[in-house]
């Protein structure tokens, strides 16, 4: 069986000595080449011999970029230039490197970007998911406020950000940046970081783990669960909750028999589901 064809879009990260690319970007990509024929596209200034170490290392199928600048580049302005100069990128789009994506994205399912640097080169055409990975929130970045016009320059970058996050289908993000991410106005339904809530609901009941959440994580979560969750209507009613269930062995301990009952008939399909995704 044929694996399903991977588009990563990423930027080079040049905070660091002798890094090609950001450790969780490696991190990820070698994880996703597992299951994923990947091509990965590199924003920015990279030898082929990096290159070519990058997709031995990461067991990726192919790789592109590093190509110099030529007639066809395009500057980029305001906010997204002040990303690519925190970033110390020049901020111009390379014209060769956006040709060559555009020219094979009808081969790839879906698209994966995961820094701002690379939302120029999302390329037209793709016919699955666009999806993005923020490890970082750049309008977070002490960098960006610098010098008297700080405070406007990071509302522009915020603005920017909100806008790029929300043209892709899905947003993936680590639990260190899902609160950022949501800070910035994203709904709740397009951050994927939410499917922890179902794991560990389901988790949790399996365990015979008393659980006490709000109505609208529990609708979020998409799980018929009965009365074997103390439910509330808001985060005050969540404390009152949680005191009862500390100082009640009563309400403890029914509830640690309905987490088991139903926790242990939800998890095979949770476990199915999650191996099937």
């Amino acid at each position: 069986m044929s694996q399903h064809k991977l588009l990563y879009i990423t930027s080079v990260d040049t905070q660091q000595d002798n890094a090609t690319l950001r450790v969780p970007t490696q991190a990820l990509v070698s994880a996703l080449s597992r299951d994923f024929e990947i091509s990965l596209a590199v924003v920015g200034p990279v030898s082929q011999t990096a290159l070519n170490e990058l997709r031995v290392k990461l067991g990726i199928t192919r790789v592109t970029g590093g190509f110099e600048r030529g007639l066809e580049e395009r500057a980029v302005g305001g906010a997204l230039k002040s990303v690519f100069e925190s970033s110390g990128l020049e901020p111009y789009v390379n014209g060769r490197l956006k040709a060559a994506i555009q020219r094979r994205a009808a081969d790839f399912e879906s698209v994966v970007l995961d820094s701002l640097e690379a939302t120029p080169y999302m390329p037209l055409g793709i016919p699955g998911k666009t999806i993005y990975f923020a490890q970082e929130i750049a309008s977070e970045a002490g960098r960006i406020g610098r010098g008297f016009l700080g405070g406007r320059r990071i509302k522009r970058v915020k603005d920017m950000e909100f806008d790029a996050l929300s043209r892709c289908d899905r947003v993936f993000s680590v639990p260190a940046t899902a609160n950022q991410v949501l800070a910035l106005g994203l709904p709740l339904g397009k951050l994927l970081h939410e499917t922890h809530t179902e794991a560990k609901l389901v988790n949790a009941l399996a365990r015979g783990i008393p659980v006490a959440t709000t109505r609208e994580g529990l609708s979020r979560a998409r799980l018929e669960v009965g009365d074997a969750v103390s439910v509330a209507d808001s985060s005050p009613h969540m404390v009152l909750n949680l005191r009862r269930l500390l100082s009640e062995a009563t309400l403890w301990q029914a509830l640690n028999e309905r987490s088991q009952r139903i926790g242990s008939s939800l998890l095979p399909y949770h476990e199915v589901s999650h191996s099937m995704r």
